[in-house]
């Protein structure tokens, strides 16, 4: 019935006047128990199509809503130990190292900070990098261990996994060896085989040769 019913609507969008007023004609024909069936079969697939819409609509919705979480365990950036590491090497890293704090040169310094650090789309780029001291300092040239975390933390904030965990993946890929394209293994030498004249004769040939040679005037040898 529902495909009769689709199959009618196009049919009805190609008729003149005279061809609907026979159709309508045929219609009257049909009995009321039939068209009652078609008219609830497509209301049956108007809201079967609405709750596929829905569902698909609010899985989509959900997957937005999903947030990757990031990893806070022993080793990671928010690891306090892993923070005062980090800041106690920073402070050493600025200049004088004597006054204590940390400037935006030391902070950058930081292993981290420089395998993080790039031109790549995914990298951090220095602005970014200045960025993060600006709202991690709140304008000052050096901090104490509260304003390096905020900026420890800003950096965090433009990665979407645990900072010290892709430093790791970088280091790592840095040190592997790479392998050269077109290089071809070396291949040993192998000397040609030195021949000596007169190694393929027989013995009688060579008697022969010794006599000949015995025989030879001095014009001959000249």
């Amino acid at each position: 019935l529902l495909e009769q019913s689709r199959k009618a609507q196009e049919q009805l969008g190609k008729m003149s006047v005279d061809e609907m007023e026979m159709a309508s004609k045929a219609v009257k024909q049909i009995p009321e128990d039939d068209l009652s069936a078609a008219v609830e079969a497509l209301k049956a697939q108007k809201k079967s199509s609405g709750v596929i819409d829905a569902t698909v609509t609010d899985e989509a919705d959900d997957e937005d809503n999903e947030t990757k979480e990031i990893y806070t365990g022993p080793g990671s950036s928010a690891d306090s130990e892993v923070i005062d590491a980090m800041f106690r090497v920073a402070e050493l890293m600025s200049d004088p190292p004597a006054t204590g704090g940390v400037t935006f040169a030391g902070f950058s310094s930081l292993p981290v900070i420089q395998l993080l650090s790039g031109e790549r789309e995914f990298d951090l780029s220095n602005s970014e990098l200045k960025e993060c001291w600006a709202n991690g300092s709140l304008g000052a040239t050096r901090v104490d261990r509260n304003g390096f975390e905020r900026v420890w933390k800003e950096v965090q904030d433009y990665f979407e996994d645990d900072i010290m965990g892709e430093a790791r993946k970088e280091a790592k890929k840095q040190v592997s060896p790479k392998k050269k394209r077109g290089a071809s293994k070396p291949t040993s030498s192998t000397p040609a085989p030195s021949t000596t004249i007169g190694e393929n004769l027989s013995s009688d040939e060579v008697k022969t040769i010794n006599e000949r040679m015995k025989n030879l005037s001095n014009n001959e040898v000249d």
